[in-house]
């Protein structure tokens, strides 16, 4: 997602909108993953927690669930809790590296042993 118009109206608008389609269309995933996205992208990185853990509620197999946790939580240098749950992508099905190796989301944590072991060692 990309938000092109940054004024602050229409963020909050954006916001506004997303809320609420989420209270009506409460186990929609589109939503949930928009709104989430949205406070990612916004600095609010708390909300999307919360909302990537309702996700998470929703579908506890989901390996990408478990992913976009995973880097709500490095945002927050929650350096433990986000390679918990990056392991979990990992041994759900997440083995795109390229993509973990790259993903700023993990700028934080990436230099930590628990991160780096995660990786197979062809692709520290």
């Amino acid at each position: 997602m990309v938000i092109h118009n940054k004024d602050p109206q229409y963020t909050s608008l954006y916001q506004d909108f997303l809320e609420k389609i989420s209270q009506k269309l409460k186990c929609n995933d589109s939503v949930l993953q928009a709104l989430s996205q949205y406070y990612t992208l916004t600095g609010n990185t708390a909300k999307s927690l919360q909302i990537d853990r309702r996700i998470l509620k929703l579908h506890p197999h989901d390996p990408a669930a478990h992913y976009n946790l995973a880097c709500g939580l490095a945002l927050k240098n929650k350096t433990n809790e986000a390679c918990q749950a990056l392991s979990k992508a990992i041994q759900l099905g997440y083995h795109d590296w390229q993509w973990i190796r790259e993903d700023t989301d993990f700028d934080n944590i990436r230099h930590a042993d628990a991160f780096r072991q995660l990786l197979p060692p062809s692709q520290h």
